[in-house]
């Protein structure tokens, strides 16, 4: 950013900077106060009156996570070509750097620093809010010992794909859940609970669970590989450590924790056990605990010599005849009901229903891969057979022009002829040339063929031509550039440089192989290297 100043705020040295945007240290001018000020890219947000509102909607969500070991939102806007969010800032360091120093940590510090993420994760997981890219660079370490999580809803706040972007980061990809590498947009709270879990492994052994030389094998072994026991690897780490952190890992999601709030108290008995002296054995006996110790009653009842009493017939009455015919009976009526194809109609309603939501956590890819391929497999001439093509047309847009999002956002070149010609329409329907954007559109739809890859571009171009279509036009371009370039003039005589210089850019990158706005181009290249504008 070449401003000093954002909004009502003066920026004064950069903090950090990743693919979302960057964080300053700011103050604000007029109350005088201090915060961490996340500025991002955002173009697409500012022009879209839906993105505007999602924004909205997921910064109110935001300003809703109140919790102490959660940094606070105070305040953000979406001006013309950025974005920014007011938060708390937290003096100290991360927990990565603190890592990096000390390596290994005691197993007492590891379970307070992880009770207090838990405790913040169960706080925005009742708030239906999920971190998805939890990571040792995103808890705070304040100077005064508090531990807080930072990054909620910022990479959909900033429009990025945390965990396509983490694929590219070794450093990243080591806390990625199975499901989130498998299907990235499918995010849930138990994508978090295996993130701590990895993040507990590090703290307790010096080292993560995963780790090679490349991202694509770290992948993998969060696909495949079952780590080492911690306490293999820690000889004084706590039974009941060793197992929630064993569980926090499981590959499926039913397999972890149910809540972060049954972490927290997993993590409070494992103190509680420790501090009273309690050994393994006397643990299972006890029957309470919600972690599972390997060690069954019968066993600790032998170790520490104890009789079991018996009455009558010693046989218990779940290995008695009656009770195994009855079970198994019960089973195969279940078998049946589980085995049971789907209806048409019932594959179509599950996922009509899914089609119907915002997609936000995924939706439309599970009805995708639960119904709509189950149902066109089953029944290909069926009666929901063309609208289920229409949801499975509806996807492939939606997450084509998602990648065309990310890609323009991050600076990648389009991978496919249809990827550049949609994403070259789209910039110039985005800078306001309905024009320009609506011929370019129509020049997919001739050009593409409709039954190949690049089938999803060609139906976005259809969709984009009937909204274009149905709005106003511009009827002289000319004017219309002449009109955004005066504007930008006016930003900049303001002291707005960064929006000014957003539209002088867009300017010469859209227009400059234009002959007959040669002139006006040339205009919009000296504001650029710094000459005056008119007014100036």
């Amino acid at each position: 950013m070449e401003a000093s100043r954002i909004g009502p705020f003066a920026l004064e040295q950069k903090l950090s900077a990743d693919g979302s945007g960057s964080v300053y240290h700011a103050i604000h001018v007029d109350q005088k106060k201090p915060v961490a000020l996340k500025v991002f890219w955002a173009p697409m947000v500012a022009s879209a009156d839906n993105a505007k509102l999602k924004f909205w909607n997921d910064f109110d969500t935001l300003k809703g996570l109140t919790h102490p070991n959660i940094v606070r939102c105070f305040g953000g806007e979406v001006e013309p070509e950025y974005g920014w969010v007011a938060l708390e800032l937290v003096r100290g360091g991360t927990l990565a750097t603190f890592l990096h120093s000390r390596k290994r940590l005691p197993w007492e510090l590891v379970v307070d620093i992880s009770r207090r993420i838990a405790a913040a994760l169960h706080h925005a997981h009742e708030h239906k809010v999920t971190h998805g890219g939890l990571a040792p660079d995103k808890v705070l370490l304040s100077a005064s010992g508090q531990v807080k999580i930072a990054g909620f809803l910022m990479d959909k706040i900033c429009g990025t794909d945390y965990a396509t972007a983490c694929k590219g980061s070794i450093d990243k990809a080591m806390f990625l859940s199975p499901e989130q590498i498998v299907e990235p947009p499918h995010v849930t709270h138990k994508s978090d609970l295996y993130t701590l879990g990895c993040m507990m492994y590090q703290m307790l052994t010096g080292r993560p669970p995963f780790s090679a030389r490349t991202v694509d094998q770290v992948l993998k072994q969060h696909l495949r590989i079952t780590p080492p026991r911690v306490s293999t690897i820690v000889l004084d780490c706590p039974v009941w450590l060793d197992v929630l952190v064993r569980q926090l890992l499981e590959k499926k999601p039913d397999d972890r924790p149910r809540l972060a709030s049954a972490v927290v108290l997993a993590l409070d008995e494992t103190k509680r056990k420790v501090a009273a002296g309690t050994s393994v054995t006397e643990h299972a006996l006890s029957g309470i605990s919600p972690l599972e110790t390997g060690a069954s009653k019968k066993e600790a009842h032998k170790v520490l010599g104890r009789k079991t009493a018996t009455h009558g017939d010693s046989t218990p009455f779940y290995e008695q005849t009656w009770f195994l015919a009855a079970g198994l009976a019960l089973l195969i009526v279940m078998f049946g009901w589980f085995l049971w194809p789907a209806s048409e109609k019932s594959l179509f309603e599950k996922a009509d229903m899914l089609m119907a939501t915002e997609n936000d956590n995924g939706e439309w890819q599970k009805a995708r891969r639960h119904y709509i391929e189950p149902l066109l497999k089953r029944y290909p001439n069926g009666h929901y057979a063309e609208q289920a093509r229409q949801h499975l047309d509806l996807i492939d847009m939606d997450r084509a022009e998602r990648r065309m999002q990310i890609r323009i956002r991050q600076g990648r070149e389009p991978t496919t002829e249809g990827e550049r010609l949609y994403a070259e329409a789209w910039n110039y329907e985005h800078f306001g040339d309905r024009i320009t954007s609506l011929e370019k559109y129509r020049s997919i739809v001739a050009l593409l063929q409709e039954g190949g890859p690049d089938r999803p571009y060609v139906n976005l171009a259809r969709r984009q031509i009937q909204k274009l279509e149905e709005g106003e036009s511009i009827d002289d371009r000319l004017a219309f550039l002449e009109e955004r370039l005066s504007a930008a003039d006016q930003l900049a005589n303001q002291g707005k440089l960064i929006e000014a210089r957003g539209i002088w850019r867009s300017l010469v990158t859209l227009y400059s192989n234009h002959q007959e706005y040669i002139q006006l181009i040339a205009t919009a290249e000296s504001r650029l290297a710094g000459q005056p504008t008119a007014e100036k």
